[in-house]
């Protein structure tokens, strides 16, 4: 039988990012997938997907400088994995230090901005020909009656049997 543990979806000791230890960064795992997947990490983007939690989720990784959605633990993003590598060499001490000093992840002018612009997005869903605007994709989802993962694909540009777009806050 195989044993398991848990596992930090977003490592606590990679190079690009430390994970925290809440429950929203834990799963359960068994060892060897656990240990196949050794710190690595590739940046992702919350937009149009959530948060990878599971093998195969599908989320917009930054692969080879561009936004490409894939697999989560998908060939794909392993391979960009090791482009990038493990752990950190110091355990992970040095990594909130680094991020402010190197002005990386959230201390990253850029990136501090395009959140507070998709802070600001709203969802607006077709409906009998109306323009409905909702703050979240599970609002819409329950209006439309249908799944959220059909409207997140419909927003990453799959064709599907709704009408749903970005807007900005008006």
């Amino acid at each position: 039988m195989n044993s398991v543990e848990i596992d930090h979806i977003d490592p606590r000791k990679g190079k690009l990012v430390c994970g925290l230890h809440v429950l929203s960064n834990l799963r359960v795992q068994p060892n060897d997938k656990n240990n196949r997947k050794n710190n690595y990490f590739v940046p992702y983007r919350i937009d149009v997907f959530p948060a990878p939690a599971h093998d195969g989720d599908m989320c917009e990784f930054l692969v080879n400088g561009e936004w490409l959605v894939c697999e989560f633990l998908g060939e794909t993003w392993k391979t960009e994995s090791k482009k990038i590598g493990g752990g950190s060499e110091d355990g992970g001490k040095t990594c909130g230090r680094t991020h402010y000093e190197n002005k990386t992840g959230w201390f990253n002018p850029e990136v501090r901005e395009r959140a507070r612009r998709n802070s600001m997005r709203r969802v607006t869903a077709v409906k009998d020909g109306r323009h409905v605007q909702f703050p979240s994709i599970k609002e819409a989802s329950a209006f439309l009656q249908v799944s959220r993962r059909t409207i997140q694909n419909c927003l990453a540009g799959t064709p599907t049997r709704i009408e749903v777009y970005y807007s900005e806050d008006g």
